[in-house]
């Protein structure tokens, strides 16, 4: 996937903004939506994420300014992926707020937002580098106007906005790893516990991660990094040189989880 930036901000003329009333315009105005549209979203530096994308011409990427800003505001509302991504199918003030009212499609999935964090914890564990804290840096002064206006958001500091996305990403990550062992573990007829089976079935997946809120991410990554582990002893020595072997044996050590 090949990086783009997202340039394309303006609204279109039959963008639904103008079917609003102008009681409804005033109200947006008002909200912290048009705050996030026109002074956090043009913030957002998309070239420092240029890095996780190929640079060979392929598919461009979603808008990168989109996914973190919808990231950002997924953990201000404290809302799992999938309740936020019904929101903003039908909350007008999110497609406001992330510039995304006048696509006929909006382009956000489960899929997309938990990829998108798998590759900045991917990256920041072979680099040390954290993108996602480095651009909540650059967003203090504006998210602290914002948080200011609107009482309905949760009341965090950067950093630990920073941290829930991180282990979002870690979760989701461990949980890849963990799913591509134990396929290696059926192929060489050693039986799991049912219990650890259930990490191979994508329905499974889907539910755990698409439906957890940010105060529960840490508890469930903390029971996959130990279910993990039981998954690694039952591996014997025709898995010393296995890659499932040894990358889930590396991200278990190269990620950590915080309790919140």
């Amino acid at each position: 996937m090949a990086f783009v930036s997202n340039e394309g901000q303006q609204i279109s003329f039959d963008d639904p903004y103008y079917r609003l009333s102008d009681r409804q315009r005033r109200y947006l105005k008002e909200s912290w939506a048009a705050y996030f549209a026109e002074y956090i979203f043009p913030k957002i530096d998309e070239s420092r994420f240029a890095k996780l994308y190929s640079d060979r011409p392929s598919r461009p990427n979603i808008p990168v300014n989109i996914l973190v800003g919808a990231l950002l505001i997924k953990e201000l509302t404290g809302e799992s992926d999938q309740e936020f991504l019904r929101s903003l199918l039908f909350d007008f003030r999110y497609q406001y707020a992330l510039h995304t009212s006048s696509y006929p499609k909006q382009p956000l999935t489960e899929r997309t937002l938990g990829r998108f964090r798998m590759r900045c914890v991917n990256y920041e564990r072979e680099n040390g580098e954290d993108l996602v804290r480095e651009t909540l840096e650059d967003l203090a002064d504006e998210l602290a106007c914002m948080l200011a206006m609107d009482r309905t958001f949760r009341r965090e500091r950067n950093s630990s906005l920073a941290e829930r996305i991180r282990t979002m990403g870690s979760l989701e990550l461990i949980w890849v790893c963990l799913a591509n062992l134990l396929k290696d573990l059926d192929q060489a007829g050693i039986s799991c516990p049912q219990d650890l089976a259930a990490y191979g079935q994508e329905e499974e997946r889907r539910m755990a991660l698409s439906y957890s809120r940010p105060e529960e991410a840490s508890r469930l990554t903390a029971k996959v990094r130990k279910d993990a582990e039981r998954a690694l002893a039952l591996c014997d020595d025709r898995f010393e040189e296995s890659s499932s072997y040894l990358l889930l044996r590396r991200v278990l050590r190269e990620t950590r989880v915080q309790e919140f």
